[in-house]
């Protein structure tokens, strides 16, 4: 197989995954292909988008390569499919979304001491949602469970692993730009500056693992 038919093999697989495609999942699919050749391919395809200003471009995301439109177009594509109505997050999932990312593995009680109010059901949801997932338990009394976040976290977010999340304050504004879901009741806004402090106070490498994390 010739080195270009090779890489434009590469790039009908990674344009037809449903999940972000590694380089040794290529290897395995196709025996012309090595993984280090499916490296390097994917690396070449992913700058060839770039420097020909092409409308989509090829992102390292949740530990493969995935192939998606450029965020300069993102007011098209969705008036382009305005009539799909697309299950969105609401306010408290996301503000529990954030918590448990910057924080985990935490605990429903920890989660609720920072918003200061019950987080039962964004919980269920993002649980639902496979944006969640039970870490084991914490050893106090009790024995209450521990939530950290999942794979499809991060494909959700576009983020290679835990290191890509952005600081608190980007999270925020993304929060805040969300409209999904009513206003607030009095007494239910999120305590971001507590959770800054506890994010800076857990960011260690054990603390924000490899793992990847409303309604």
């Amino acid at each position: 197989m010739k080195e270009s038919e090779k890489k434009a093999l590469v790039e009908a697989l990674v344009f037809a995954a449903a999940e972000p495609v590694s380089a040794k999942k290529i290897a395995a699919a196709v025996d012309e292909i090595s993984k280090d050749e499916a490296k390097t391919l994917l690396e070449e395809l992913a700058a060839s988008c770039l420097e020909e200003n092409r409308g989509i471009y090829i992102r390292e995301v949740a530990g493969g390569h995935q192939m998606i439109s450029k965020p300069d177009y993102a007011h098209w594509i969705r008036a382009l499919n305005q009539d799909r109505k697309a299950a969105r997050l609401s306010r408290a999932a996301l503000e529990v979304l954030a918590i448990v990312a910057y924080r985990q593995p935490i605990t429903q009680p920890e989660i609720a001491d920072v918003r200061g109010v019950q987080s039962d059901a964004p919980l269920k949801t993002l649980l639902g949602r496979k944006l969640l997932r039970m870490q084991g338990r914490k050893n106090v009394v009790g024995r209450p469970i521990l939530y950290g976040t999942t794979r499809e976290f991060l494909l959700q977010f576009g983020l290679r692993d835990l290191k890509d999340l952005p600081d608190m304050e980007e999270f925020e504004q993304f929060i805040a730009t969300e409209e999904a879901g009513p206003p607030h009741a009095e007494g239910d806004q999120p305590q971001l500056e507590e959770l800054e402090k506890e994010s800076e106070q857990h960011s260690s490498e054990d603390s924000r693992g490899e793992t990847g994390g409303e309604e």
